[in-house]
């Protein structure tokens, strides 16, 4: 389970209304025709709600509406959920990976404050053991559920979308089991420091929302089907592309599980290269080459290195360098291709040699991957039909 991890809003309505002016002049939108009404009390609106809270815009500024409640009050049931959810949280799902206070442990309390990295710069994943104060106490099993699949809290407030993405296509079921669990563990205190974001920063992807509830239900996937249910696990449960997929750009578009060496998009132009580096360079957070490694494609590396001989790119390999990806904050990287029959990915591993590394963390002619980066230590508890219906699945990539 990726970060649920906490933004604010702090725009001024003058930011507001600056980027209302910008979406007006690209779209074309009649600004008469979106403020038709501009009653606080009519249908849709209090009277404490934003200026621009309207139908066609409140999303736009990350004023979403409240999660709908959604409680399991049947005990048959919530053993059933709870159960499953148990499964999912300590070991699909490596909900500890990112919420654990101890990174790698499986067994440390969920309550939150690992720093990681997001496209908006650092964030601490948050405190989600049901303390009242400082973790999700005062939430129900559908705010749970929203807040992976949506990246929305309990009060419509925007959570971090880069680290939930892959859960949205989570099954109802599955997402419920967690909400279950989670909520029904032992409350732990812990405060974990909110990020706050302005409205331009928080739409620097463009003027169109991404965090959206899901509209009906999505229902389970067979277990006895591996290969479409290891796809169903790879993608939405285990999340292995957040952290096995290079993100794409203006020019360039991500593809599944090629990692950092393999196929970085389906199209490259020398433009998209060029935005690739400067966007490297750009970010606050990122200072000096070997921070800016981790983001660029192949073809950007190999020009930084070329440029600036001796600078190695850190790998999990190196403790040191682990060491220091912890300290800065700076998870989930981009890891290595792992589709099955990639040259530059798990083209000479055998499906047992997939099972026996998501058990042990061993690669093929020795080595062992840092647990604190690789969430093995938590894939270690899968059931095994699990780990070989991933291991199916990868290999037909």
């Amino acid at each position: 389970m990726s970060a649920i991890t906490s933004e604010v809003r702090a725009g001024s309505p003058s930011r507001a209304l600056l980027l209302l002016i910008a979406c007006v002049g690209v779209l074309g939108v009649s600004a008469c025709g979106v403020f038709s009404d501009s009653d606080p009390d009519s249908e849709g609106q209090g009277s404490d709600s934003a200026w621009y809270n309207t139908s066609g815009l409140k999303e736009l500024f990350g004023d979403y509406d409240p999660a709908n409640p959604l409680y399991v009050t049947n005990p048959a049931r919530i053993a059933q959920l709870k159960s499953r959810g148990a499964y999912l949280t300590k070991n699909v799902a490596a909900c500890g990976a990112c919420h654990g206070a101890k990174a790698g442990d499986p067994q440390s309390e969920l309550s939150g404050g690992r720093l990681m990295r997001d496209s908006f710069g650092q964030v601490r994943a948050a405190n989600i053991t049901p303390d009242r104060e400082t973790g999700i106490g005062k939430w129900n099993v559908g705010a749970v559920m929203r807040a992976m699949r949506a990246s929305l809290d309990i009060d419509g407030k925007p959570l971090s979308i880069d680290l939930h993405r892959s859960f949205r296509w989570m099954s109802d079921e599955d997402a419920a089991a967690i909400a279950v669990f989670v909520l029904s563990g032992t409350p732990v205190q812990n405060k974990v420091e909110r990020r706050e974001l302005g409205g331009f920063e928080r739409n620097e992807w463009g003027l169109f929302p991404q965090h959206r509830d899901i509209a009906g239900y999505v229902p389970e996937l067979k277990a006895d089907i591996p290969i479409p249910y290891g796809r169903y696990l790879a993608h939405h449960v285990a999340q292995c592309s957040a952290c096995h997929t290079a993100g794409g750009g203006i020019f360039t578009s991500a593809v599944p599980f090629a990692g950092r060496d393999g196929e970085v998009s389906k199209i490259e132009t020398p433009v998209g290269l060029l935005i690739s580096l400067y966007d490297s360079f750009s970010r606050s957070e990122v200072e000096g080459a070997e921070k800016a490694m981790p983001y660029l494609s192949k073809k950007g590396r190999e020009e930084l290195r070329r440029r600036m001989p001796g600078e190695d790119e850190m790998t999990s390999n190196q403790p040191s360098g682990v060491d220091a990806v912890l300290e800065a904050g700076e998870f989930p990287l981009i890891g290595p291709d792992i589709r099955g029959e990639s040259p530059t990915g798990l083209a000479e591993w055998s499906e047992d040699d997939i099972v026996r590394f998501l058990s042990s963390g061993e690669v093929p002619g020795g080595g062992r991957r840092d647990g604190r980066l690789c969430p093995w230590p938590f894939f270690n508890g899968m059931r095994t039909k699990d780990k070989q219906a991933i291991a199916e699945f990868l290999k037909t990539l």
